[in-house]
């Protein structure tokens, strides 16, 4: 009996492994014009502080104080943020298919706008 529990859990095991895996990955960069705003904000802020004076006289101090206020009003800088997207197996195709189609529509779209 014991035996015979021992080759079906092998059997299992291993039917789960004989599936080949399938990736896809996706790339999210940041807004370049988010990133534009922020270091603006930064350079501003720190012009700022320097002429506040005290411990902001000195530049790099004040650029720190500058940065860890951007960082809270924006998030950290909008331009230097990539979120990357995996998908396995069935999902691998769907995603792929729907990006696919996304770009049928876009391609779609660029000629409507170019026949105008």
């Amino acid at each position: 009996m014991k035996k015979i529990l021992l080759l079906i859990s092998i059997a299992a095991a291993l039917s789960g492994c004989s599936s080949k895996t399938k990736k896809t990955t996706t790339e999210h960069r940041g807004n370049p014009t988010q990133s534009i705003v922020y270091g603006g904000f930064v350079q501003q802020r720190t012009e700022q502080l320097r002429q506040m004076g005290g411990p902001f006289k000195d530049r790099a101090v004040a650029e720190q104080k500058a940065i860890e206020e951007a960082n809270s009003r924006f998030g950290g800088n909008p331009g230097d943020s990539v979120t990357t997207t995996w998908s396995t197996n069935s999902q691998a195709d769907k995603a792929r298919a729907q990006d696919e189609f996304n770009d049928t529509l876009n391609d779609m779209e660029k000629k409507k706008r170019a026949d105008q």
